[in-house]
């Protein structure tokens, strides 16, 4: 994660233990205004096997939120688009402590937001064919980065 402002900087340094840290966890120079804070996050204190796969012990995991809700062991067919399907598990908004704070606005969007412009603009369309539009991986906030639409 690439942070610009020095305040943030600051923010973190403040909460880690020692320099030992600090030096392992932030590059670069607050003064230009641009560091780079890297997360270490847990290690395995064991081999483990997960699917095939050996995890050795101290080697890092990432786990992506987003491949919960594909999971073929708690969805049928995860990979098919389906608004009827079951989905009271889904991790969407997270889970726990980690549960996104903007879920109540969401789904309020999806409930009230949608149909009602729908109703108002019942000719609304997208401009583009689905396989033309494109989305942002590069950023924090998954969506499309422009979607021209008509009616």
């Amino acid at each position: 994660m690439t942070l610009t402002h020095a305040k943030w900087l600051c923010g973190i340094r403040a909460r880690l233990p020692s320099a030992e840290s600090q030096a392992e966890v932030v590059e670069g120079d607050p003064a230009e205004g641009r560091f780079v804070v890297r997360h270490e996050g847990p290690r395995g204190p064991a081999d483990i096997e997960i699917a095939g796969q050996t995890i050795g012990a101290g080697e890092g995991v990432i786990l992506l939120g987003e491949l919960a809700n594909r999971d073929p062991l708690a969805f049928e067919d995860p990979d098919r688009p389906d608004v009827t399907r079951d989905a009271r598990r889904h991790q969407a908004f997270g889970g726990g402590t980690h549960h996104c704070i903007g879920q109540p606005l969401a789904r309020l969007e999806l409930q009230v937001l949608y149909p009602a412009l729908l109703r108002r603009i019942p000719t609304l369309r997208a401009e583009v064919p689905p396989e033309e539009t494109r989305f942002k991986y590069d950023a924090v906030i998954y969506g499309l980065h422009e979607l021209p639409a008509s009616w």
